[in-house]
């Protein structure tokens, strides 16, 4: 564990917090060389199972070793706790403007191809279709289309097309796409893909490309129906809505540097609707989610408030262990210096 720890720390520099938890803590294994090392999760697991095992053993079940029992029995609820935020937790972004609502998380990762027609319905193709001459089928009442990936770009750069090309179409027609190194910080990788649309008329077939950073996306006219198609952060759906009410920055005297600022919001699910005010220091909690007001943005006269969010089922563990370990030790201590006493008697 200290290896990795030290090795994790090590390489973070190089690669990036993402890609070092991916590869070093949320991993069973990982490859140093040629040499195939356990990774995060199996070290979790030896020492959950060795715990567990260690608890079992028959000296340990005594009356008068009760309290260290009891220690165990929080150790293991806290490596169980890890377990299943390791397994389960989500993490994301809520970006929410004045006055709107929103009930779905953005990953900071992963993207998503998505198809939006003007009812505001959308047919996405998660990241892990996206790969080189995979075939997507967009299929629904009003459209039938095949699109054709060309390639994923983990971070482009647009620059302005020197060649002509008779087979692209929509903005693509003006610029094209460079792969370059990708950033240490995923999120500021401008991802990119390039897909060919087959099966509509010869006005739309043809070759597009769509950013993460666009500020124009495709739009193509079927029958009269337009329908928007934009590569994004992949979009989770939680069992609630937050409406943003009012956001208020607090500034350094004589300064423009925020000292502050907070977000005044209305919680709503199905059998609840509350007012609750976020501050850089006090999330809002709901169950299993947490809101961390993370950023803003102030574009003219519109503010926009950014929630980062944690859905953690494991939450509770560190507190509810770490109570059960106080209460173990004390119990022990309490116990030892009472047969002390009695002893010297």
């Amino acid at each position: 564990m200290i290896i990795i720890v030290f090795l994790g720390t090590i390489y973070q520099g190089d690669l990036g917090l993402y890609m070092t938890q991916k590869i070093y803590f949320s991993s069973w294994i990982y490859w140093f060389y040629f040499i195939p090392l356990p990774a995060g999760r199996i070290l979790m697991l030896i020492m959950f199972v060795n715990l567990f095992a260690l608890t079992l053993r028959k000296p340990l079940w005594q009356f008068k070793k009760l309290g260290i029992l009891i220690v165990h029995f929080g150790a293991l609820l806290l490596l169980l706790g890890g377990g299943i935020t390791a397994y389960f937790s989500y993490e994301g972004r809520m970006t929410i403007e004045e006055g709107e609502s929103s009930d779905f998380i953005e990953d900071y990762y992963i993207k998503e191809l998505a198809f939006i027609d003007q009812s505001d319905k959308s047919i996405v193709f998660p990241q892990d279709k996206l790969f080189e001459s995979n075939i997507l089928e967009y299929n629904d009442e009003n459209f039938d289309f095949d699109i054709k990936v060309l390639s994923f770009l983990k971070n482009s750069k647009p620059i302005t097309r020197i060649e002509n090309c008779s087979d692209c179409k929509g903005p693509f027609q003006s610029y094209q796409l460079v792969e370059i190194k990708p950033q240490k910080e995923y999120e500021q990788n401008n991802a990119a893909v390039i897909y060919e649309i087959a099966g509509i008329n010869d006005s739309i077939d043809g070759i597009y490309a769509s950013m993460v950073f666009e500020k124009q996306k495709n739009i193509i006219n079927i029958d009269n129906q337009e329908l928007s198609i934009l590569l994004r952060p992949k979009r989770t759906q939680v069992p609630l809505e937050i409406t943003l009410i009012e956001f208020e920055e607090v500034l350094h005297p004589g300064t423009d540097i925020a000292k502050s600022y907070s977000s005044e919001v209305t919680l709503n699910t199905d059998d609840l609707k509350r007012n609750v005010l976020i501050s850089m220091n006090e999330p809002l909690r709901h169950r299993e989610y947490t809101f961390f007001q993370s950023a803003f943005n102030r574009s003219g006269q519109t503010e926009s408030s950014t929630f980062a969010v944690v859905k953690n089922y494991g939450r509770l563990f560190p507190y509810i262990s770490s109570i059960v370990m106080c209460v173990g030790l004390l119990l022990h201590l309490s116990m030892m210096t009472i047969y002390r006493v009695a002893k010297r008697r």
